[in-house]
């Protein structure tokens, strides 16, 4: 029996157009690599998105497929936590909904390739989407949320200044290996993957991350899903992460000093700098 190298794990939740993303890429997938991959996706939707035929589709795919309908529903964390504890490979990608990769590259193949490296986790970057319609045009923008690698590392070796700034992005960024099986904090909202982020890095080797490169493997995040975690929660969004930003502060016992307060704004600095740098703007005209 062979053994499952990577669980993905999809939290569905009211998205059909995003997971339809994430099944063009699945599909893409080279038959090789069909029994060394697990895919669990666990339907936590008002009504069912997934259709019987691509549940039909996927099983015949894949040799390890399961699909839950959750009822009662389990809310966003309760879902992510119920899909990392199902998993049974060696490393496990909670891939949300909004994330997804171009069927034409071959991301699947190239993670698999990396994961012979073993190392105890794998970062991938993300390219965030915002698309904007203004009369008859539509304004694309396209911006890498992850920062240069000398950035990260300060970030990995000191990992409570994630409080203040999420370089990482969402969770669908990690690959993490099976012997760090953390819960999310079920009680947070806004800052939830921030707490999951500072537990796991203080207690990960340091010399066992992998960065991905852009240029080798990266996701796209949809900045349009009206379902996503911080626009189902609206004008309380900034109200929840002061809150939880506070709670988080005396959890890990983070004071503002001087230092501290130069150093974050430095970090901020340099990341909206590179955000900036890496922006790229298109403009197409809608053909009516």
């Amino acid at each position: 029996m062979k053994k499952i190298i990577l669980s993905v794990l999809i939290p569905l939740y009211n998205n059909r157009r995003g997971i339809r993303k994430i099944l063009n890429g699945l599909n893409t997938i080279d038959p090789i690599y069909s029994e060394l991959i697990e895919i669990i996706i666990s339907e936590d939707s008002e009504e069912s998105v997934l259709l019987k035929k691509e549940i039909i589709n996927l099983k015949r795919k894949f040799k390890y497929f399961e699909y839950i309908d959750n009822k009662p529903k389990l809310g966003f964390a309760r879902n992510w936590n119920k899909l990392i504890s199902k998993s049974n490979g060696n490393y496990f990608w909670l891939l949300h909904h909004d994330e997804y990769w171009l069927p034409s590259k071959d991301l699947i193949n190239n993670i698999i390739k990396n994961l012979s490296y073993k190392k105890d986790l794998y970062i991938l970057p993300i390219k965030k989407i915002n698309v904007k319609n203004i009369k008859n045009y539509k304004i694309i923008l396209s911006q890498e949320h992850l920062p240069n690698k000398y950035l990260i590392k300060a970030f990995i070796n000191n990992p409570i200044n994630f409080i203040n700034t999420n370089i990482i992005g969402p969770p669908s960024s990690l690959i993490v290996s099976k012997k760090y099986k953390q819960k999310y904090n079920e009680k947070l909202l806004f800052l939830i993957d921030v707490d999951y982020y500072i537990r796991l890095l203080k207690i990960i080797n340091k010399k066992s991350i992998y960065i991905f490169n852009y240029k080798k493997a990266f996701i796209f995040s949809s900045q349009n899903n009206n379902q996503s975690i911080t626009k189902l929660l609206g004008i309380k969004k900034n109200t929840i992460r002061h809150n939880e930003k506070i709670t988080l502060m005396n959890k890990y016992s983070f004071k503002i000093n001087l230092i501290t307060f130069i150093k974050d704004k430095i970090y901020y600095f340099l990341y909206k700098i590179n955000t900036a740098l890496n922006t790229r703007i298109t403009i197409l005209k809608n053909i009516e």
